[in-house]
């Protein structure tokens, strides 16, 4: 059987912060492995994100630059219709400033690869956040523990 394959949203990785490096160095050795084989990913707009701030996660994501997809055609055609429908989905603070809006990049890349979007926003009836988008564009989605219970991982 495949291994799933996970797109990971910026509130997954700045958590990450709470179990530093130093202290907890085999949660990191096996997202570095992940990377490795080809089953972590996310989006450009995650790692603009993260850019701003100056931590471990940062440190991190910088040296995984290659973990952040460039969105292809197609996904901006879903991008485009995810802001249509769900409007309140980034901020208009956030595009007005040219901050990174991920939500709708993360949804359209994970329909269009087939990956599991690893989030840990709620669903909230009649939101508009990503599991209400994955739940409208069935998309897979998953949050922390329910990733560390899927994977196996016990600390």
């Amino acid at each position: 059987m495949a291994h799933p394959i996970y797109l990971i949203d910026a509130n997954v990785l700045i958590g990450l912060k709470n179990y530093p490096s130093k202290q907890f160095p085999s949660l990191w050795r096996r997202l570095n492995e992940m990377v490795s084989e080809k089953r972590l990913f996310s989006c450009r707009e995650v790692l603009r994100e993260l850019e701003l701030s100056d931590d471990e996660c940062s440190t991190w994501s910088k040296a995984n630059k290659s973990i952040f997809l460039d969105p292809a055609l197609e996904e901006f055609v879903l991008v485009t219709e995810i802001l249509d429908r769900y409007p309140n989905s980034i901020r208009k603070f956030n595009i007005e400033a040219g901050k990174p809006a991920a939500d709708p990049f993360l949804v359209a890349s994970a329909k269009v690869h087939q990956y599991i979007l690893l989030t840990n926003e709620k669903y909230k009836p009649n939101g508009q956040k990503i599991p209400n988008i994955c739940e409208r564009y069935e998309v897979d989605y998953i949050d922390w523990y329910g990733f560390l219970a899927a994977e196996d991982w016990v600390f």
